[in-house]
Order: C-alpha cells, then structure tokens, then sequence
C-alpha cells in the first residue's frame, strides 16, 4: 500500500496510452534530455565503460561462435543468411548475455544489408495498453547515439494501427529494450536505425499486425525481447522453460506471462510466422544460474542442459530463438488458431466421441434433469459462490457441495453444467462439461474453481477479486436430435443466450461459427462447442490472450444423415456479487481474538491448491489434456509443483535459508497468533484473521504456516530504499522539508484496484526481493545518507509489523523518527503495540461507504475507521490521513460530506486531510484521471465541513498545498508541489502575525531537502 504521491523507488506514475502528437517530448524527467533518451539501466544490466561494455560483448560473441562452430547438427540445419527475426533475453549480461550472443552471431551474417532494428519488448515498470513508441528522436548508450527512424513510426501513428500508441512514461525506465541496443551497435554496425516498442496488453493479432508494416522492408530485422520463468527451483524452472520453448518452436497460442515476461510480444510474432508459415528454431537457452553455459538445440527439443549447481536455487530463465525468410513449415494458416495444436485435436476428437455416444443411448431422465426446481435459481449461485470462497480462502468455513445435498436431494441426481465469471461484466473465466457424469452439485462447484483457476485464457483470480466477481451458472438439459437440413432451418431453431450448441464436423470441415454473427467463438480446447453464442460474438473481455481469426470465414457445419447437429436448453441463474453487511465495531484489545472467518491464499480443502509466483500468476497452468478433461467433467490435477513451498529462517548474516521449521528466539515469528482446535494457526494480525495450516500463506502472501508457527517471511528484505520529502508521505504538518528514508516490502492485506504499487504490494517476496536490511542496519543507513526519519512505506507497513516494530525502536535509541504509510486494516489486538513505536502516521482513508471499500479495497470501513480513531484519539503519534479521489466512485459530494463531518466528530478539526489526484493503473486503467477543478472542490467540502488543513496533491495547486493560519488566514507555509517556497512558522509552531497555535512538529528551521527522489544503495553504509 502507498498513499498516491509515493512511488516505489524507480517507478513512475503511469500516463495515459490515448494517442498523442508523436514528435512533441512530453516527459520532464532528467532522463529525457532534449530528444535523446539517455541509458537508463547502464552500469547495472551492462557496464557503464565503453571499453568494457565492447569487451563482454566481443567475448560472448566468440564463445557463441565457438558453441556453434562446435555443434555441426545445428549449425547445419539452420538457413543460410541473417534471420529476419529473433527472441532474445533481457537480463544483465553477466546472466543472459551468452544466450543473447547466439542471435546477434547469426545477426551478424547482415551486417550492412539490416539497416533497422524494430525491438519489441515487455513492460516491467509502467503498463499500457496496447504496443507503445516513444518521442524520442534518437537513444544513447555507452557506445554512442543510435537513431530513431521516425518517419516509420508516425507512418505507423497516421495509419491508425490498431493498438499503436505513444507513451514516453513507459520507455523511461524500462530495460527490456535498452539491453538489446549496445549489441545491435556492435553488430550492425552504429549506422543501423532503430524502432524502440514496448508491448503491453495486447491482442497477438493486433501486434502481429504492427510487425506486419515493417517486416517487409528486406532490411529489417525483428528482436523480441524476452526472459523465461522467474525465480522458481532450478530443477522447477528447467521443467517450465522446456515447455515454454516447446511451445514457442510449435508456434503455439497463447505464451502466457508466467512464463515469458515478454509473452505478448512474443504472442505477436508467433502470429505473423503461423500466417507465414514460417519455422521459429530454437537455438539455445540456460539459466541464471549456469554461470553463462548454453545448452544447444543441437539433437531437438528439449536441450540437453549442464548440471545442476543448486536444484534449489532460485533462477531466471533464458533462451534464444530465429526465424527466417524463407524457412517455411508448410502448415501456415492451416494451424489451429486458439490453443495447442497439437492437444486440441485431441480434445476435440474426445468432445465428438463422446457427444456421438449420447446419440446412440437412451438418456434416463432420473440422471440427467429434464427440468428444476424453483429453489434451484438460489441454490446453485449459492454453491458456486460458496465454493468461489473457499477457493479464494475468503470462507473456509461455508458448506460443501455434499452439505448441500444432504439439504436439496436434487443436487445427488448426476447433471452437467457450466459455470461463467464475470469481473466489472468482463468475462473471467468459463469452464463447464457437456455430458452428466457426477452429481449436479458437485459438477457446479468443481466448475466453479475451475473457471476461476483453470481456464487457459486468464490467469487464475486471486482473493482480493472475490467480492467483483458475479457467477453465472447455466444447467444443460438432455441433448436432442435438431432434424435440419439447411442452415436456415438450424438458424430458426435456436433462440439466443438460451440455447447450446454441440457441432459435429466431418473430417476436412472448418470449425462451428456462430448463428448470429458467423465468428468462431468456441470455447478454447473443446472447438466443438458454442456457448452462448450471442453474449460470446458481443464483445471479446479486456485482459484475454485472444486468438485472432484474420478475417478468415469459418464454414458452416456439416449436416449429416445421423442428426449430428443437436442442442441443449440451458438455464442462466446469475447472482451478483455479494455485499456483506458492515462487521461490528471493533472490541478492545485482547490477547486472542475470537475465532472468525479467514482469508487464505491456498486453503481451498477439496479443490486442487496451486502455487504462484507473480499476482495473480499461476505456477503450474494446466496442461491442454487436463483442460479438456475438466469440461468434461472430472479434472484431476497432475501438477508436478508443490502446492507449499518450505519457509525461510534467519541465518547470521541475516539473510536466509531454508528449514523445516521456525528459530526459537526468532524476530520473524509473527506476535499476533493463537492456535486452533482443529490444528490451524490463526493470524491475528489483520481482520481478516488467517487460519493456517502448516505450509500456507495468508492472504498477504507474506505469512506463513511454519510447523504450526506463522512467521513474518519479508523481515529483514526490503523492496528498495529511497530518500524521499517527508512532504510525499504525506505529511505537511510534521518535520517539514526534511528527507526520510522509505522503503517497503512485498505483499499486502488489501486488496485495491487501483493500487500504484501494485508490482510489490501484489509481488510475492522473491520477485520484491533487492536488498538484506536489518533494524541495525536502517539506522547506519539514515545517518549516511543524511536523513532524519524512516518512512514505512510503498506497501502496508501493517504487513511487515514486526520488521518496522524493530526498526522503530532501533531508530528510537539514536533519536530517529519514524513514519508509517498504512491503509489502517488493522486488528485492534494489533493497534497498541504497532503505533507505540511510530513517532507518525499517514493512513488513507480510501473512501466512505462499505460498498466502495468491499468491492474496490476488499476490505471493511469499519475496521479502517476504528483504527483511525485509536490512532488519533488512543496514542501520541503523529497523524494525517489521505483520500484518493477515483472519479465515479468515491467522489460525490454526499460521500465527502459524510466523511469531513464524520472526521469532524471523532478526530477533531486539527487532523490535517489530503486530497488526492487518482492516475488509471492496475485494475482500475479505464477510469479517467481526477481533473483538477474535482480536487479543489472536495477541498472546499472540507473547508465548508469545519476542517482547518486540508490539502490536494498530485496536481499543481499552490493554494492546495499552502498551510493557514486557522485564526487570521496568514499564509504560514507555501508549497510548490514538495518544495517549500515561503516558510513564516515560529519554532514552537505559532503564527508569527496573531499567535495562534498550528497543531503539528514543527523545527525552528525547515528543511531543504526539496522534492528530489534519490534512490538508495543501502549497502553502502552496511558493507554488505
């Protein structure tokens, strides 16, 4: 969590992708000098020098020359000439730099015919939709100044190409593409022109549509930017990367972000080579771990790898591929679209076999239901949303499929059905099975985690999803015989969002498109079927890896003798997400809390449990096999990953190794737990009480079940350090001017939408993981560094409350301050220990209304209120509170007045209150920026209200930032932005002109530190 002026160390606010002028700069960044973009990442992905930087380059280029002049069986398979396009990974080159070297050694074949190179990589720091350029005229590296070829892009730009934009923000710091320039500059020579792209969420048809523009221009050459699997197991990752290659080398749709960070470009260039029919080679690939040795693509796939250093450490992967002009594979567009080619026809032969059965069989009413009754429009939304729950770890406790039953008899009748997500009426997932073979109620909760975890298209929806999600479950009637002729006949038989239907091609056929519109909408896996066809042709879901049809017209079905073409009436019985009723007000502090409903990432019981390492990312994604075999009906996972991971615990130079269980004596042991009857651990550090068993993680992500003891697995491991104004916390009324040290660390209790920092607070630990820093070492590092204060921050301080307790009692022996940034989601068992050591505290007030909280944040107003109060009224740390104004949901004029008045009543007319502009970013990118003039007159709400400081920030707003005398209106401290320009305060925090007393800590003298952000190398002053 963060309030909305703060941002991660290195990050940036995201911009808007409309469309804009395409040569007009529009970052005023230091970064962006004039119309050069400067290196952003050189001196630590690659050296700095010139000399050096050529030096690493020239030696792995031999040794990949060596590799290959070695290795005849590849060497000689390959095309002759330089390849037409690459994927290549981005990491340091101390890591990838080998595995970069076997394409530019092939690269190096054109030098002086490839006159431009269009790089195409991910976005890692600010997402966009769409594929974005840069106003940039030209980029510099250590080796020189490379040009931009303009003319290409604002042809591009003029053209409309869909999902082309302009963003400066996401190019300023990312790394994806820089890496790959040095290298071109060395092996195409300085003269070679360059078309900089980063990829964000797009389709592969409209990013293949933009390689398209350039790829016929015979000298350009197409790099793909891209890594493999991130920090799994050697011996895990090894198993992912191998099917990762398999996949890219087969040409198979989609390549999914938990295995490729650079998967929607590399999605892109699989489309242009399958309508091509172009081969993509693999050539190489290795790991970070196998110290720069390739494994070679030299006897087929999967390459034969060196040993294994350490099976268990954490790695990033890597590999390199080619493709050519002219290496044609014959298949071109004859590829199935969607899915793995090569599974699909399976699924599909399986999907007709059994559909052909059902014909032949006499259907028994008694299983499978002709109709259903009335309760049934409750029952099953409530079975699906109480199976939703415990998959999400949201109610563990909710009744089973076999509790409902026992209850409605019914539900033990065998029935098939299909059940659909939707998310802010975006499709989300759906997954259900064609024919009955279990009981309805088990077949509708099964469908259930499987259209949440399972279906390929998304990636698996995480808890702080749960209350957007609406669940529509739709119950399949017997198949009958549709006796047509025509398609006409057939057309007239179906009526729309009411009828299913299964499609039975003959060999040589096209796929089954749909009756409205003539688009393939099939459900992916099982080509045979229609679901819905009018709800599926209507719109194609935000965030889906689509597979494009390229204006290719399906055939119709083939009608045969048999009766092949058959439908299937289904009931809809929606229910929409549930508003639960405010909890009570919170009790005093206790000991132990009483037993209460958790949240738990993995305590899903019957249902398969599956480990992540990104948000929202799954580690294991099913196999095509397994998908097939889940719709119809009875998956059973055969992951080969561990659904718990072993726990980390300190060692003595404070980082951390694996063990069986916690250190007695152990700082990370989490203060706030009790066991459980039944053999859990509760956590009762938050309101969402975790119950644990041993191995999970809570819905933080960041604690941890170790052998019936929660631990706290981020203590001691910050996400990175930054000296920061103590004004972009905020806090306008405490220390002003000075600089704070802030630092943060992975994972957090809420659950927003709209959150900045959403990279770490939604990151699990090792992909956050930058820097060891203990207590002892904080303090070393303020004292360096030249701060006066530490701020807790960038993710909920609550969530690594035992890490930022220590380190503020540590700062409190050498008289250093301490800040927390905290969305106050807090137990009240938690409250008097955590804020007995924070000398202040900004904690947002998000919004004022349970809906807005539960839906958007996941979380409760009233707990968030509470803690507000016993942080005002109950301690002597200083606070401030911020509300993100999102326009449309938090901002109406009766909601501000609710909430000013409230803070009015029980926090006084002193607590200073900001209002803050809202960016779109997360999940939250379709919501227009908070204009400014919505800002000022929240503002004037909270004037109106009786609140005597009140702020705006994230806009340019001198009145807004400027503190008043609340008796003669002095203007006592003025602000622009987090400078302060005019400061008339009295040392003991008086108005000089009539006395009056602004509550606050104040110094005689402000500080100057100004509004830099200066990134921090804490190992500088801990020597480690």
């Amino acid at each position: 969590m963060t309030t909305p002026h703060e941002h991660m160390p290195g990050s940036d606010v995201a911009a808007g992708t409309e469309r804009r002028e395409p040569r007009i700069p529009t970052c005023a960044n230091p970064i962006w000098q004039g119309a050069i973009r400067q290196p952003a990442v050189a001196g630590t992905f690659y050296p700095a020098d010139s000399d050096a930087l050529r030096g690493i380059i020239d030696r792995q280029l031999d040794y990949a020359r060596t590799l290959l002049g070695h290795h005849h069986n590849l060497l000689s398979r390959l095309p002759q000439g330089a390849p037409k396009a690459v994927i290549a990974p981005h990491a340091g080159y101390i890591y990838s730099g080998t595995t970069a070297a076997l394409v530019y050694s092939l690269l190096a074949r054109g030098r002086g015919q490839i006159r431009r190179a269009v790089i195409i990589g991910p976005t890692h720091r600010v997402p966009v939709y769409g594929t974005a350029c840069c106003t940039a005229g030209s980029w510099r590296t250590p080796l020189g100044t490379v040009p931009l070829d303009t003319e290409a892009e604002c042809a591009a730009l003029d053209a409309d190409t869909p999902g082309f934009i302009v963003n400066d923000d996401t190019h300023r710091r990312e790394h994806a593409v820089e890496v790959h320039i040095p290298w071109i500059q060395r092996v195409l020579g300085p003269q070679t022109s360059i078309i900089p792209l980063n990829a964000g969420d797009t389709t592969p048809g409209e990013l293949g549509a933009l390689i398209d523009r350039f790829w016929t221009d015979p000298a350009t050459v197409v790099i793909i930017s891209s890594d493999l699997s991130h920090y799994h197991p050697e011996h895990v990752a090894r198993q992912l990367d191998d099917d990762t290659i398999a996949r890219i080398a087969g040409g198979i749709l989609p390549i999914v972000p938990d295995y490729a960070c650079g998967a929607y470009p590399i999605n892109g260039l699989i489309d242009v080579c399958r309508r091509r029919g172009l081969t993509i080679r693999p050539l190489g690939c290795s790991t970070s771990g196998d110290g720069g040795v390739l494994a070679l693509a030299d006897s087929g796939l999967p390459m034969r790898r060196p040993d294994m250093a350490d099976p268990d450490q954490a790695v990033v992967g890597y590999a390199s591929f080619a493709v050519w002009e002219d290496d044609h594979d014959g298949d071109g567009d004859d590829r199935e679209n969607d899915g793995d080619c090569e599974h699909s026809g399976h699924a599909v032969r399986n999907a007709d076999s059994c559909a052909r059965n059902t014909v032949n069989a006499c259907i028994d009413p008694q299983n499978q239901q002709e109709s259903l009754p009335q309760e049934a429009a409750e029952v099953l939304p409530r079975l699906a949303r109480a199976a939703l729950a415990r998959y999400c770890g949201i109610d563990s406790d909710g009744p089973t499929a076999a509790e409902t039953s026992e209850i409605h008899p019914w539900l033990k009748h065998d029935g098939a059905c299909f059940v659909t997500l939707h998310e802010q009426g975006d499709l989300r997932g759906c997954i259900g099975s064609l024919e009955p073979t279990r009981p309805l109620g088990e077949d509708v909760a099964c469908h259930t985690v499987d259209a949440a975890c399972h279906d390929p298209r998304f990636r698996p929806v995480e808890p702080w999803e749960y209350p957007a999600i609406s669940i529509e479950v739709s119950v399949l009637s017997p198949k009958r015989a549709l006796p047509v002729t025509s398609r006409a006949q057939l057309e007239a038989s179906l009526v729309p969002r009411h009828d299913g239907l299964v499609s039975m091609t003959g060999a040589g056929t096209g796929p089954p498109s749909c009756h409205r519109c003539g688009i393939n909408c099939r459900i992916r896996m099982i080509s045979s079927v229609i679901c819905c066809p009018k709800r599926a042709c209507a719109r194609t879901p935000r965030g889906m890896m689509r597979g494009s049809q390229h204006g290719r017209t399906p055939s119709v079905p083939t009608m045969r003798r048999e009766y092949r073409i058959r439908v299937s009436a289904r009931r809809r019985l929606m229910q929409k997400p549930p508003v639960p009723p405010p909890p009570t007000q919170p009790t005093q502090p206790t000991p132990m809390l009483p037993a209460r409903k958790g949240t738990t990432m993995h305590e899903r019981e019957s249902q398969p449990s599956h480990g992540s390492t990104d948000a929202g990312q799954p580690l294991d994604q099913p196999h095509p096999d397994e998908v097939a075999a889940s719709m119809r009906g009875g998956f059973q996972p055969t992951s080969p990953f561990p659904h718990t991971y072993e726990m980390p615990s300190p060692r003595s130079d404070g980082r951390r190794e694996v063990t069986t269980g916690p250190v007695p004596g152990d700082p990370a042991i989490g203060r706030w737990q009790h066991r459980l009857e039944d053999g859990r651990v509760q956590c009762d550090l938050c309101p969402r009480g975790c119950k644990l068993r041993d191995g999970q993680r809570g819905f933080c992500f960041v604690r941890s079940n170790h052998n019936g003891v929660i631990m706290l697995d981020t203590y001691g491991r910050s996400s990175g350090f930054a000296l920061d104004p103590v004004e972009k916390k905020p806090l306008n009324h405490w220390h002003p001017g000075t600089a704070i040290l802030s630092f943060g660390t992975a994972g957090c209790n809420s659950g927003c939408r709209f959150c900045q920092n959403w990279d770490i607070s939604r990151s699990r630990i090792w992909d956050t993981y930058a820097v060891d820093a203990q207590p002892d070492d904080i303090v070393y590092a303020v004292k360096g560094c030249g701060a006066s204060s530490v701020a807790f921050t960038y993710n909920d301080s609550i969530v690594f409350a035992e890490y930022a307790i220590d380190t503020a009692h540590a700062c409190r022996d050498h008289g250093i301050g301490t800040v927390a940034v905290t969305a106050g989601y807090m137990s009240a068992c938690a409250r008097p220990e955590f804020y007995r050591y924070m000398d202040a505290a900004n904690i947002d007030l998000k919004g004022f209304t349970e809906d807005f909280y539960w839906h958007d944040t996941g979380t409760h107003l009233a707990d968030v209120l509470a803690t507000i109060d016993y942080a005002v009224n109950g301690t002597d740390t200083w606070v401030e509170l911020t509300t993100l104004l999102i326009p449309g949901h938090n901002d109406d004029d009766r909601t501000l007045h609710a909430e000013c008045a409230w803070l009015r009543e029980h926090c006084g007319r002193d607590v200073p209150l900001h209002f803050s502009a809202f960016h779109p970013d997360y999940r939250m990118r379709d919501v227009p920026p908070t204009p400014k003039e919505r800002l000022l007159h929240a503002r004037r709400i909270a004037l109106q209200e009786g609140l005597r400081y009140v702020y705006t920030g994230n806009v340019s707003d001198r009145d807004g930032g400027t503190t008043y005398c609340p008796s003669c209106g002095a203007r006592l401290i003025e602000r622009d932005w987090y400078d302060i320009t005019g400061y008339r305060l009295t040392a003991d925090g008086t108005c000089p002109d009539c006395g009056a007393i602004v509550p606050g800590v104040w110094d005689e003298h402000p500080g100057t530190f100004g509004g830099m952000h200066v990134p921090v190398d804490i190992r500088r002053y801990t020597g480690r």
